[in-house]
């Protein structure tokens, strides 16, 4: 069985203030080595749905996890 290994994006939240921000953190998570993250939906707007989407696929990374109150899915 393939296993996937991921980081929460919780820990990175320091560096998650601007889009250029998010863009370059999600570079270094893939350059790392890591192949996906634990999504925190407190962290993202709906409006930029998009723009994770496209900068996941960007780097190559998966959403393994999601990081989120249950009533509110």
């Amino acid at each position: 069985m393939e296993r996937s290994v991921g980081i929460q994006l919780y820990m990175t939240r320091d560096y998650l203030g601007s889009e250029n921000e998010i863009a370059e953190t999600l570079q270094r998570i893939s350059d790392i080595g890591y192949d996906g993250v634990e999504l925190c939906n407190f962290l993202m707007r709906r409006e930029e749905v998009q723009f994770w989407k496209t900068n996941m696929d960007r780097f190559n990374l998966n959403t393994l996890a999601i990081h989120e109150v249950f009533e509110d899915m």
